[in-house]
């Protein structure tokens, strides 16, 4: 009889352990970057122009294996890669002191990404940024498609 008046309240103690135990990743889902992504444009720093991109269909398609496909990118056009089709990507953390940054490395070049637009004049639900500098880098507008 003891035992069976235990159950319920071990039952919810598990429950609860596990539902607490949790770790949340709300912000960066691991695989949200997955999919395809139209580039809109590109902030620039260090003197460089800003560039819209929108009136081109630029996609990037991040798949899960790890490949980046590139299409519509102009010729002597550059934008994170320098030409149209398959490139490597990777996805880490990385510990800043105070907090996880968010990298992808895209063949041998290391950038930021966050979700969000930093560009609070891109009217969409979900959009994704890559820079090489947080704080005075260029960086890129994608919307997802």
């Amino acid at each position: 009889m003891k035992l069976a008046s235990l159950r319920l309240p071990i039952i919810s103690l598990i429950i609860a352990v596990n539902l607490f135990s949790c770790k949340k990743n709300n912000e960066y889902p691991e695989n949200i970057i997955i999919g395809k992504w139209k580039l809109v444009e590109a902030r620039g720093s260090w003197g460089e122009e800003d560039r819209d991109y929108s009136q081109y269909n630029i996609v990037f398609e991040f798949k899960l294996n790890g490949v980046l496909s590139v299409t519509g990118l102009p010729d002597n056009y550059w934008a994170i890669v320098d030409k149209n089709g398959k490139h490597s990507y990777s996805l880490y953390e990385e510990d800043a002191g105070y907090g996880l940054e968010k990298k992808i490395q895209i063949g041998n070049s290391y950038w930021w990404y966050g979700l969000g637009s930093w560009n609070h004049s891109i009217n969409t639900s979900i959009g994704l940024h890559i820079t090489l500098a947080p704080i005075d880098g260029g960086h890129y507008e994608f919307v997802k498609l």
